[in-house]
């Protein structure tokens, strides 16, 4: 660029205009400084009218916009007086800057011009400073999502729907290959793919996300899609629309799982809960069995408490029983005999106000000697039990049937 500053003489506002004599000039200038094969003679030539044509570009764009029309040193008065008046004047310029500052401002949502977050540097150049940075050369994935994203509250969002969905696609159909390291990817191969996502170069040799490689691309890969063959606008935003609803669906599928391993666990605390109870009912019921066994053994007059907490003998005796108070299953039958002398009747027990039949107490307050012991409580402890393990069956029953259902809702 310093060779084309040093010798521009002319009031031109783009490199189209610069006369094809001072083209050779500038060329011939450059191949003083440089030498390469002979063979790659068209290609040198094609990548310095590119280079020239850029460059030419951003310095006369920095003084025009950046700069307010300021004149650069390198360009005479007259030239840059009669340069201003045409960018300010001329229909073709004013239509072409136009139609440039829409395609930079689109909003690709419908997939229309693609944007570039990467300012004045190319991708090429973004590059060499990722290489420069970090002592590795940079995967075509990474540097795309540099130049065609912005950091917004700390988290990468893409400038177009275009750009994520292209950069989508290559990475899975990369990491779907043999290696799954993009750094470590052949650089043909990772050409190629792109070209299969984006398809070929147009008719001015463009392709999107390439620069200046799509120049060197002939007809892209045989695998590739024409500009006509891809997808239509439609079937994409189709696919970003399918694929927000799998998210949402997803998140709705999160939370049912947790709601049912709530459920889940609920239902195993109450299950060890009636458990517990079950084991406390079964261990009471053997201890009052036990304790009936020895009546058998050993039959002795009954002893029946009273409501004020004074015992009363019923039959005069060496030893009696008497009945344990329960909240929850009233008396539970004889325990075991205390031995007790006891001076009163049967008709004293009768008659003393403390030996009347009241709700709280059995209705048979005195029996022989010689009649079994009342199992009226292990009818009631049996039957409670019975009502328990029924209910936990019932439970068991409801919850598995409410299980199956959720699962096949989820599935």
């Amino acid at each position: 660029m310093e060779k084309i500053c040093e010798s521009y003489e002319g009031a031109w506002i783009c490199y189209s205009e610069v006369p094809q004599d001072v083209k050779e000039m500038w060329f011939n200038k450059f191949n003083d400084k440089y030498r390469w094969n002979q063979e790659n003679e068209r290609a040198i030539r094609r990548i310095s009218k590119m280079k020239a044509r850029k460059e030419l570009f951003d310095r006369l764009y920095k003084q025009r916009v950046e700069k307010k029309f300021q004149r650069p040193n390198w360009i005479g008065v007259g030239y840059w007086d009669i340069m201003v008046h045409r960018w300010k004047t001329d229909p073709k310029f004013i239509a072409s800057s136009q139609k440039n500052k829409q395609n930079r401002a689109s909003d690709c949502d419908g997939m229309g011009f693609p944007l570039y977050a990467g300012g004045s540097k190319s991708q090429l150049c973004h590059s060499d400073d990722i290489e420069k940075n970090t002592g590795a050369k940079p995967s075509r994935a990474d540097v795309f999502m540099i130049t065609h994203s912005k950091v917004v509250n700390g988290q990468r969002e893409w400038v177009d729907k275009r750009s994520e969905f292209v950069h989508e696609n290559f990475v899975d159909i990369i990491s779907s290959q043999d290696s799954t390291e993009l750094s470590v990817v052949d650089p043909q191969t990772e050409l190629e793919t792109w070209i299969d996502v984006v398809g070929p170069p147009n008719k001015k040799g463009r392709c999107y996300g390439l620069a200046v490689e799509a120049k060197f691309v002939k007809g892209g890969s045989s695998r590739g899609l024409s500009q006509s063959q891809q997808p239509p606008v439609e079937v994409i935003n189709e696919i970003f629309s399918l694929k927000s609803q799998c998210h949402t669906y997803a998140e709705e599928i999160g939370k049912l799982k947790e709601a049912s391993d709530m459920l889940e666990k609920a239902y195993e605390e109450k299950i060890n809960t009636i458990r517990g109870d079950m084991d406390s009912m079964m261990q009471q019921w053997q201890m009052m069995l036990a304790r009936g066994n020895m009546f058998h053994q050993q039959p002795v007059a009954p002893f029946n408490p009273s409501l004020t907490g004074q015992f009363q003998t019923s039959v005069a005796g060496s030893q009696s029983s008497y009945y344990m108070s329960s909240p929850m299953f009233g008396y539970m039958g004889n325990m075991a005999p205390l031995p007790h002398q006891s001076t009163h009747t049967p008709a004293q027990v009768q008659s003393s106000p403390h030996a009347q039949s009241s709700p709280h107490e059995p209705q048979d307050v005195t029996r022989p000697l010689s009649q079994e012991p009342n199992d009226q409580d292990s009818i009631r402890m049996f039957t409670l039990f019975r009502n328990n393990f029924t209910l936990v069956f019932d439970v068991k029953v409801v919850w598995e049937q409410f299980y199956f259902s959720f699962m096949i809702i989820l599935n």
